[in-house]
């Protein structure tokens, strides 16, 4: 790194220090974890501490699969009533145990219905080997009725069960495991399928209480340019699913015909990476990390043109995202790089304002050779915190904007004065003094030419150093 001429570094350390930014002025980032194992796990320790470790890492909100077949009957009798929730074939305890255990912690949550039972699937059902159980043309009637059901349950008004705000429908519409049939005689059906579906369920939902939020399905980064395989192996690329839900056209996005546009309050991507959180996708219907003004785009277009519904703002998730970490998976990212990527991805995403980010997962699964994916914990299965676990408690970000211009970032561990030190020799220098409002987020800008190792302090807690190149 070239130095500094002594005074000019002393006269910017100087203004720094004395003029600190504003509080309160930063746009929130609210933070959560989603981990369908660890929070639907029917060991009550077991589960206890997977909240308790997401409550460490300062999370804000979890996201809580429901498995609409699981909850359901398999078989359900002439007298099941699907819209009660208090029917007896249902089961509900895993769900309460979760909701319960969340909320208890001060967690805010969401729950994701996904997973059909056969009763609420359509006709002409390819077999399991092909279709996935649950994913094959669910019925909105049906989906209506579960909505209900759900939705009256935490509605806060039976009996001591927590009340739950939020809800999203599905995950991944885009590929075929999780809703099928992808495409007909070679076109795009999926979003036609999944319109209707998230329509009957926002009407349940908002039926039971108007304050409730709706949540799109986050869709799935990637798909297929062009279709391959079977009817389980096909892929929708997001920019392609997301015009055929809202009703769009081309790369214009021309008005299409519309049989009930869109409802919903917020829309949800998933915007997992293949590389660092700066890389786009290659495909142009593709959508990573840097992509997000593809499908901000169609939704502006959707909202001005009466196809997304109701009118007015629609806040944009990202309701998964995640990578592998090495150790444990031998083509997973090091650890330290993984711990950067994770503040960085928060980072990207707060600066392309996405106010809720959800991290898959919060303990590494247990490894199956059969399904080499979920190795992205904030710990090891040993109970062991990863660099990501001190990264998320406390990320911290300096992103180059131009020449020698730094913006620092981070979202402190609570509200008040941030110091950001400059490493220099073998101690660290204080060089910038801001301050973090009541949603932990600050900013700040300092000048840096060349390398340097930088630092965000709170209190008596430390981020960890960002490396700027």
């Amino acid at each position: 790194m070239r130095r500094w001429a002594l005074p000019a570094l002393l006269a910017c350390l100087l203004a720094a220090l004395a003029f600190p930014a504003g509080a309160g002025a930063a746009r929130p980032l609210d933070l959560g974890i989603v981990d369908g194992v660890a929070f639907g796990n029917s060991n009550d320790a077991a589960r206890a501490v997977a909240f308790n470790r997401t409550v460490s890492a300062r999370a804000g909100t979890v996201l809580i699969g429901v498995r609409w077949s699981s909850v359901a009957p398999g078989s359900p009798g002439p007298l099941f009533d699907a819209r009660n929730p208090l029917d007896p074939a249902y089961d509900w305890e895993g769900t309460d145990e979760a909701v319960q255990d969340a909320t208890e912690r001060g967690l805010r949550v969401i729950l994701l219905v996904a997973g059909a039972p056969r009763f609420a699937e359509g006709s002409g059902r390819p077999s399991q080997t092909k279709v996935p159980a649950g994913a094959w043309r669910p019925d909105p009637a049906d989906i209506a009725d579960f909505g209900h059901a759900i939705a009256t349950r935490y509605s806060g008004n039976l009996g001591l069960l927590p009340r739950v705000s939020h809800y999203q429908l599905w995950a991944e519409p885009n590929l075929a495991i999780n809703l099928a049939p992808q495409r007909r005689k070679g076109r795009v059906i999926s979003g036609k399928l999944y319109r209707p579906m998230l329509n009957a369920f926002y009407d349940a939902v908002k039926g039971v209480r108007q304050s409730n939020i709706v949540v799109t399905a986050g869709t799935a980064p990637y798909g297929d340019l062009f279709p391959r395989g079977g009817p389980s192996f096909a892929r929708t690329q997001p920019v392609t699913f997301w015009r055929q839900v809202l009703c769009l056209k081309g790369a214009r996005l021309r008005k299409a015909r519309c049989k009930g546009p869109a409802h919903f309050d917020v829309f949800s991507h998933h915007p997992i990476n293949v590389g660092a959180p700066t890389r786009p996708a290659t495909n142009a219907a593709d959508v990573s990390t840097p992509d997000l003004h593809k499908l901000k785009r169609i939704l502006r277009r959707a909202i001005r043109t009466g196809r997304a519904k109701p009118r007015g703002p629609k806040p944009f998730w990202a309701t998964e995202i995640w990578w592998n970490s090495k150790p444990p998976m031998a083509g997973g990212v090091p650890l330290a790089r993984h711990a950067r990527f994770l503040e960085q991805s928060f980072y990207l995403l707060w600066k392309q304002k996405v106010p809720v980010v959800i991290w898959f997962e919060i303990r590494d699964y247990e490894p199956d050779p059969g399904f080499p994916i979920p190795q992205s914990g904030l710990f090891f299965r040993d109970g062991t915190p990863k660099p990501a676990f001190h990264a998320y408690r406390f990320p911290f970000v300096a992103d180059r904007i131009r020449g020698a211009r730094l913006r620092l970032w981070g979202k402190a561990p609570s509200p008040g004065t941030v110091v950001v030190e400059l490493r220099r020799g073998s101690g660290w220098e204080p060089v910038k003094q801001l301050e973090a409002g009541a949603n932990r987020i600050f900013v700040g800008k300092i000048q840096l030419r060349g390398s340097g190792k930088l630092r965000a302090r709170r209190g008596s807690e430390q981020s960890l150093v960002w490396s700027q190149r």
